[in-house]
């Protein structure tokens, strides 16, 4: 569903909600005080859609995405200049479908994903280490609005272009060889295992009963300020524990 659609499906929604409330004599003010259960309704209702078991790596439509390929290909011609080569490109129906576009560097210590929402646009970049570590670095500050385990190293550099995302990763790769941690190369054949593996990974902490309360207060609190904020900042604020 495009995330357009997806906006005007919570708005029908949310007026029947009232129409019905209104037909059937219920008290505005019991009215305002269910719509946080309408909000969370709403919230488990997308994450257990986006998260569904049955999501898979489909073709990109011929139709209806042209803008957004066409955003997609300037990016390409980017990363092209900074080392970055295209290996794969799908179309990712969550409750807000994404366009992904997926690079590596020469060495394939690196594998950097763009995706466009429509709306929204925004890349991660991703190297793995010996020992299940793995960094990501993200221009996109909703990467953070929930807690990940230390394994799953973040930093996010919100609204970064291209350019400055990378130079950042570089440096925090450079940082944690220096604290002793050794880079596991990706194989390009199963990337798309991976990304569903990884993908489907955050389901229990997305799809269960207090999952949309959890997020809401994650959100209430900028949880996702932890992460905005470079690796070795992380490390030096004890916010992030390294071997």
């Amino acid at each position: 569903m495009k995330q357009g659609a997806h906006l005007i499906l919570c708005i029908v929604v949310g007026f029947v909600y009232y129409e019905i409330f209104k037909y059937l004599g219920i008290p505005f003010w019991a009215h305002a005080l269910s719509i946080p259960i309408l909000v969370y309704l709403m919230i488990f209702a997308t994450n257990l859609y986006s998260f569904r078991m049955a999501l898979d790596f489909e073709k990109i439509p011929a139709k209806g995405y042209g803008s957004r390929i066409f955003d997609l290909k300037q990016h390409e011609t980017n990363l092209f200049g900074l080392g970055l080569r295209k290996f794969d490109e799908f179309y990712w129906r969550t409750a807000t479908d994404a366009i992904v576009y997926a690079y590596t560097t020469d060495d394939r210590s690196i594998v950097l994903c763009d995706y466009h929402l429509g709306a929204v646009k925004f890349c991660d970049l991703v190297t793995n280490f010996e020992g299940g570590f793995s960094l990501t670095t993200s221009n996109n500050s909703s990467s953070g609005n929930i807690p990940r385990e230390n394994k799953k190293m973040l930093q996010i550099f919100h609204g970064a272009v291209f350019s400055e995302a990378l130079r950042n990763h570089l440096i925090a790769i450079e940082f944690l060889k220096q604290k002793g941690f050794q880079v596991r190369y990706w194989k390009i054949h199963n990337f798309r295992m991976r990304f569903a593996k990884a993908f489907l990974s955050e389901r229990e902490n997305t799809i269960g009963l207090l999952s949309p309360i959890k997020l809401l207060y994650y959100m209430a609190i900028n949880y996702k300020f932890r992460y905005m904020k470079p690796i070795q900042q992380q490390f030096l604020a004890k916010t992030l524990e390294l071997p």
